[in-house]
């Protein structure tokens, strides 16, 4: 059996790389953020699980796989339109609120959802694997 890998590994290890997928516990409907972020937002909820989604995906390939809490910025990754600043906002702190979604004290957003796939991505690195099949050998 192979040794324990720490978590501070695996986050060090998957730190510059591309995140290959992110795991979805589904349905997403069902999980006490989504009924926190419903409850709050009524309709306006899956205008932010889209939101919350583009800025997974930001996160899955950027460096740290955080993204700085900068509105004017996360508008124009998410809308192409710096001057949605304001909307960028409304969604990005009704996630806040939610739990779907936190701010860290030197203004970084942070995915609980994204750090999960982090760790997991980072011990199949540690650990020699990454998942998915081997490719076959060529012959001659």
């Amino acid at each position: 059996m192979g040794r324990e890998i720490t978590n501070l590994e695996a986050i060090e290890a998957a730190w510059s790389v591309q995140l290959p997928s992110m795991l979805l516990d589904m349905p997403i409907s069902s999980s006490e953020e989504f009924m926190r972020l419903r409850a709050a937002r009524g309709p306006k909820t899956y205008a932010d699980m889209g939101v919350w989604l583009g800025l997974c995906s930001l996160a899955s390939r950027h460096k740290g796989h955080a993204l700085p809490l900068d509105y004017g910025l996360l508008a124009q990754w998410l809308f192409d339109n710096q001057g949605k600043s304001t909307v960028a906002a409304e969604h990005v702190n009704a996630l806040i609120a939610a739990g779907l979604a936190f701010a860290t004290e030197d203004e970084w957003l942070m995915l609980p959802a994204i750090n999960a796939a982090v760790v997991r991505h980072g011990k199949m690195i540690v650990g020699g694997t990454r998942g998915g099949r081997p490719k076959k050998k060529r012959r001659g």
